[in-house]
């Protein structure tokens, strides 16, 4: 990532963001207040654009993580009366089922298809939440 912002203290929440993902956690391992990072997104352009870097950067990392658990699995431990005896490796259907989505939206989206007689129109009112 490259430095465009110039503080020691912004280049270490980006990169922590960059690998966790989450402000608060970023800003802990950073020390930092939390609340510091939204004053540089308010107050610097340049630190805006490097945090959408960043945001990228994570983004990548839960995709990476996400395949290693729908290709890899993950080890689970078998217990037997108390103890544990064995490891199975469980995959994620779930997430491979994501990441077909997300590849080939065309082939793999949710798909809703609506027919009927044309002369015939149907109405439909759309309402919020009740109270809301």
């Amino acid at each position: 990532m490259a430095d465009t912002t110039g503080h020691l203290k912004k280049r270490a929440f980006l990169a922590a963001y960059a690998r966790c993902g989450t402000v608060t956690q970023a800003a802990t391992l950073a020390d930092i207040r939390r609340g510091t990072h939204y004053d540089w997104l308010k107050e610097d352009e340049a630190y805006v654009g490097a945090f959408a870097e960043a945001k990228e950067e994570a983004a990548e990392w839960l995709e990476t993580e996400a395949r290693r658990r729908a290709f890899l699995g993950t080890l689970k431990a078998v217990h037997y009366q108390g103890q544990r005896v064995d490891y199975v490796r469980e995959f994620s259907d779930t997430l491979l089922i994501f990441l077909l989505k997300g590849a080939l939206p065309g082939k793999y989206r949710e798909r809703v298809e609506h027919s009927g007689d044309e002369e015939h129109p149907v109405w439909v009112t759309v309402k919020g939440p009740p109270g809301g």
